[in-house]
């Protein structure tokens, strides 16, 4: 799978999968530049690929943009996926797993040194889930679930505090209350 970049601002990077194309346009991924997190895609028409810069500038600039609990967030959800992307999908002989699990380890242990250089205020914003992430009843499966693996990726990080105060345990409780309130079951 080969992704191309289209359109890039000081926010967002518009891709798309080059091998992949639909009867009416192409499948556009936007990115955010400071986590590569999935905001957003967009089907367009080839009629439309010069109106992407426009589209793109009319998007509102994220509001937790460069917070260092974010970057954690974003680092610990982008690495998780890679390792185990390559885990469930590697062909036999090409990848060695005890190397992928060494670097598994690895990048937790980066996280971690991440998530424990936080102070109080970035661990109360990483305990707290954004007006986005409420909001989640998306329309658009690919962002919906995007939302939902940031969301969960606050639970793992939580667990991931070495010294949990009782602020810190009530500050997961109200994470979790909301969390089932939008996703009961």
């Amino acid at each position: 799978m080969r992704k191309r970049r289209i359109a890039r601002n000081k926010y967002y990077t518009v891709t798309y999968d080059s091998k992949k194309s639909y009867a009416n346009g192409f499948l556009l991924a936007v990115l955010r530049n400071d986590t590569a997190e999935l905001v957003s895609t967009w089907r367009v028409g080839q009629d439309s690929m010069q109106n992407i810069g426009v589209m793109l500038e009319e998007l509102p600039p994220p509001e937790d943009w460069r917070e260092p609990y974010r970057k954690c967030l974003g680092y610990f959800i982008n690495k998780n996926e890679m390792i185990q992307g390559m885990i469930n999908y590697r062909e036999k002989e090409s990848i060695d797993l005890h190397k992928l699990i060494c670097r598994r380890g690895n990048y937790y242990f980066h996280a971690l040194r991440m998530l424990h250089d936080l102070d109080a205020e970035q661990i109360k914003k990483l305990l707290s889930l954004t007006d986005r992430e409420r909001g989640v009843a998306s329309s658009n499966a690919l962002v919906a679930s995007a939302d939902i693996e940031v969301t969960f990726g606050r639970v793992r990080l939580y667990h991931m505090l070495f010294k949990k105060s009782m602020w810190h345990k009530k500050r997961f409780a109200r994470l979790m209350d909301e969390i089932e309130r939008i996703y009961p079951g």
